[in-house]
């Protein structure tokens, strides 16, 4: 009802400034001509007032009018007389095209010849925006762009109040982003397959390029969104053109480069709810005629949107109903820090443009983020539906990473004919991070606690094409990286049924009594890749054209001196400190016992999984796993496309293309085998200039073989539906998967000044053949694969499930319009999401039967399921006629849904803990533009 509410009241506002600033009720004052007021500015924003005024659709060459200022024309004139006054000067005219439009077009000999001769606009003209992307390579507009690809620039990253990547999913179709806890990273899902891994050596099917380089960890990919010229999110397989394969699709961020012929600067203040605070800015310094720099920087924080709760008692069924009977690990710290879900980040680049002839230039960018946020929490949906967004915590959550980019590129364009590319990028990311992994629910105690993370990588891309007026168009391109890592991971663990003391109960990385902690020590992964690529394009006639390419790829994964190290003391940041508790970083050697098979795998340099305590002196500490392992993959993938113009306007594309993500290497030697995709895309591009409307529509067919997914082992070892013991990570293969799928685009400059822009995507996907264990329920909720298995650990059958997050539909409607009021035009700008339920993991668990467990004795429905949902976001602002500032009040998620993104481990009668999107949110923003820009 809420809901309807606010669509009724905003439909109500629209249709008041609708009634009051109508031409309609101007001309009615004064018989048939009607008011104009139009004051003096940029040609493109008085065409937007007269067409309003005059209640004329207008059809134009958009480039060409931001280039001309106009007068002021006020009082009560023909329309005709005021379009020729507006037109005057500019070397542009128009031509009726029937009763209510016109079409605006650039004066020439030749092409007013033509135009006398038919009464079509020009091809592919209209008062949307023209958008130029990069996709092949090569700067094409949007339409004649053969590939499923989204593009949109700062103004509508603004419109969307977006910081970072994760708040641009709501205008792509089929993507979605989601925040891991204990890595603080971003899962980066596309057309139903994303990342499912964040370790140190992960790769995802998502291919996240900043600036031409390509950013490895999606750690990196966090980093705010500030000063952005667009950003490209391509669909489908990437690689036989960009520097990293990927096997489900590309997001390509640009950044503004110095300009060498204006001073300009840009500057926005945002003040929230949750003591929201966010700065924006940028400055563009041309030093000389060859030679600029621009500076832009960043910041934005926020409060936690999570309460910390004293503890959970009467709070819920599952919860004990005194806080008397609750656990010392049942009862939160006093740990003087805020909740989760704070932000606190920062990021500043400084970038340098060196251009001294029209056949050479140099870009170099340099660049700074830190974010020292809390990270998040998984909460409880029996609090959540009642309006408690809160946790438990007993261990100082903090996050404190920084990362350090370098980015360049060369060009030079010799013979008229060829331009070659070198793309260098250099990057340094430091990480420390605790995570609260239990948050007071079971009684025991688990802490996740980053020690150290040090990533380093660098990159190298070359690349070689000829000229766009060739009618062969190819491009040869060579790639290489490497990267290293060193990181310490550890986690504190300590069973329910004991205080927080060494007498209390045992751990399950230990036997004896107490806390314990489990290191992963690995000082020295490395990812190196190669890969050579070229493709071609031959026009076959006027209207059609045939694309190849192809991509041989070198992938090798290495772990050096990596060990599993299991201690039978607590760390220094457990729950209580020992004689002999683990200090800050891994245990030293002195610490640490290895028993014979493990000292000869170490002396051979192999993997080895199964190292034991047995002999053990005084040491605290014994290596369980080796992990020194070295894995190469192979591959060669290709692409072939036809795209065909329909007419002027429509322009029809087939394609099959192949993608590649390397293997995995893991503990002890194990590894998963490489990703493979083939994906059938058909495409339809169309523009309707005479109802200024753009159309773009993919269908395809996806099929994976080894798809691969990642999930954490744990175990309920007394069977109450309680993890008792913690696990890794471990990456599985799906054997087959299939991906269908239709999305639509579609963008519409209604007459006046209106703009509808929508999105949407169905999807249907399925594993065809995936078994792996549910470690933590068994099958419970899949069946065994044999039926004489009887253990956790023996494989269930996931066939015909779906993957996580992958609705069949999902829709975004965004509608504004400007009214022109006090010499400005104001503008009201409402978006609405709606989607279909979805699962939140790969196990797809949904009922549960009375009687299972006994803190949920009559079970319960939808336990891993986020239900339909939709959600408004709601602004107005306001911007002035010389554009030099704007003004807007904003809020998102207005009717304050609680939407889960991904699912925990913890089992209530109204589903599994999980992570949840933002509240409601609020604010204000201003900005102002300075210069010549």
């Amino acid at each position: 009802m809420r809901e309807l509410k606010l669509l009724a009241l905003n439909v109500l506002v629209t249709m008041v400034f609708s009634f009051v600033y109508s031409p309609q009720s101007h001309s009615q004052a004064s018989g048939s001509a009607p008011y104009f007021n139009i004051p003096a500015q940029s040609l493109d924003s008085a065409l937007v007032l007269f067409s309003m005024q005059a209640d004329i659709s207008i059809v134009g060459l958009t480039d060409s009018l931001k280039q001309h200022v106009v007068p002021d024309v006020r009082g009560y004139k023909a329309w005709r007389d005021v379009l020729e006054a507006l037109l005057a000067g500019s070397g542009l005219e128009y031509r009726l095209l029937n009763s209510d439009t016109v079409s605006i077009f650039l004066v020439e000999t030749a092409a007013a010849t033509a135009a006398e001769a038919s009464p079509e606009p020009s091809s592919k003209t209209s008062l949307l925006e023209e958008v130029v992307v990069s996709a092949t390579r090569r700067s094409s507009n949007l339409q004649d762009t053969p590939i499923a690809v989204t593009a949109m620039g700062q103004a509508t990253l603004d419109r969307l109040h977006a910081s970072d990547l994760r708040d641009i999913n709501v205008v792509v179709p089929g993507l979605e982003m989601i925040n891991s806890p204990s890595q603080a990273a971003i899962l980066v899902q596309l057309r139903g397959v994303g990342t499912t891994n964040i370790t140190e050596i992960a790769d995802g099917p998502v291919a996240i390029h900043i600036d031409g380089v390509y950013t490895p960890r999606s750690q990196s990919a966090a980093a705010l969104l500030y000063d952005v010229e667009r950003i490209e999110v391509l669909r489908g397989p990437q690689g036989t053109l960009f520097g990293r394969n990927s096997s489900s699709g590309s997001i390509n961020v640009y950044h503004n480069k110095p300009v060498l012929d204006a001073v300009s600067a840009d500057l926005l203040i945002a003040y929230g709810n949750y003591n929201q605070m966010e700065l924006r800015g940028a400055f563009n310094l041309p030093v000389s005629d060859t030679f600029s720099l621009r500076v832009a920087g960043a910041r934005n924080k926020h409060s936690a949107y999570t309460d910390l709760l004293d503890n959970y008692a009467g709070l819920a069924p599952h919860y004990p109903p005194e806080d008397v009977q609750l656990s010392d690990f049942q009862r939160a710290l006093n740990l003087g820090q805020s909740g989760p879900e704070t932000a606190d980040q920062s990021g500043w680049r400084i970038a340098a443009k060196w251009q001294p002839n029209n056949n050479f230039s140099a870009y170099i960018s340099s660049e700074d983020y830190r974010d020292q946020g809390t990270g998040f929490a998984e909460l409880d949906p029996a609090l959540v539906n009642r309006g408690i967004r809160g946790v438990v915590i007993d261990s100082p959550t903090f996050l404190n990473m920084s990362n350090k980019s370098l980015r360049s590129q060369l060009e030079y364009n010799f013979s008229d004919n060829y331009m070659l590319s070198y793309i260098y990028g250099r990057s340094r990311m430091n990480r420390q991070q605790i995570f609260d992994s239990d948050n007071g629910r079971d009684g025991s105690f688990e802490q996740q606690h980053t020690d150290s993370s040090k990533f380093n990588f660098y990159s190298h891309e070359i690349q070689i094409l000829n000229s766009d007026k060739n009618r062969l168009r190819w491009v040869l391109g060579a790639y290489t990286s490497h990267e290293k890592n060193r990181i310490v991971f550890s986690t504190d663990q300590q069973n329910a049924g004991g205080g927080r003391s060494p007498q209390g109960a045992s751990s399950w990385i230990s036997d004896l009594g107490g806390a314990a902690v489990f290191y992963a020590d690995q000082p020295d992964r490395r990812v190196e890749s190669l890969g050579v690529f070229a493709q071609a394009t031959y026009d076959l006639n006027e209207v059609s054209r045939l694309t190849l390419g192809s991509r041989y790829a070198r992938d090798t994964k290495s772990d050096h001196g990596g060990r599993s190290i299991s201690c039978r003391v607590p760390s220094v940041y457990g729950p209580y400190t020992v004689t002999g508790s683990v200090g800050p970083g891994a245990p030293g050697a002195d610490q640490v016992y290895a028993d014979p098979q493990v000292k000869e795998a170490i002396a051979r340099g192999v993997p080895y999984g199964n190292g034991t305590s047995d002999g053990i002196g005084n040491e605290p500490c014994w290596i369980t796993q080796v992990n020194d392992f070295s894995a190469t993959w192979n591959n060669t993938s290709g692409l072939i496309r036809y795209d065909v113009d329909l007419s002027q306007d429509s322009m029809l594309y087939v394609s099959a293309a192949t993608g590649f993500k390397s293997g995995h290497i893991q503990d002890a030697g194990n590894n998963a085998a490489p990703e493979t995709v083939i994906n059938y895309e058909l495409g339809i591009k169309s523009l309707f200039p005479d109802l200024n409307l753009r159309v773009n529509t993919a269908l395809y067919h996806a099929v994976y073989d080894d798809l691969q997914y990642s999930n954490l082992d744990r175990l309920d070892t007394d069977g109450d539906g309680i993890a008792d013991t913690g696990g890794s990570t471990v990456v599985r293969n799906a054997s087959k998967a299939t991906v269908n799928g239709i999305e639509l685009e579609m963008e519409w400059a209604i007459a006046g000044a209106g703009h509808l822009q929508l999105s949407a995507t169905f999807m249907d996907a399925r594993f065809n053949r995936f078994e792996i264990p549910d470690t933590l329920f068994g099958n419970l909720f899949n069946p065994y694969v044999s039926e004489g298995s009887s253990s956790p650990l023996d494989p269930v059958d996931l066939s015909g499930n779906s993957p996580p997050r992958t609705p069949k539909w999902k829709l975004a409607v965004a509608y504004e319009r400007g009214f022109p009021i006090f010499d400005g035009i104001l503008t009201p700008r409402v978006q609405v999401i709606y989607s279909d339920e979805y699962y939140l993991d790969i196990y797809n668990r949904n009922r549960l039967a009375a009687g299972i467990f006994p803190h949920i004795p009559n079970g319960g429905d939808n336990l891993g399921v986020q239900k339909s949902y939709r959600t408004f976001d709601l602004s107005v602002g306001y911007t002035p006629v010389s554009k030099k500032w704007m003004l807007e009040a904003f809020a998102k998620n207005v009717t304050d849904e609680d939407i889960k993104i991904a699912a925990g481990n913890f089992i209530t009668a109204q589903g599994f803990t999980a992570i949840y999107m933002p509240p409601r949110t609020y604010g204000l923003t201003l900005s102002f533009a300075f210069g010549d820009k």
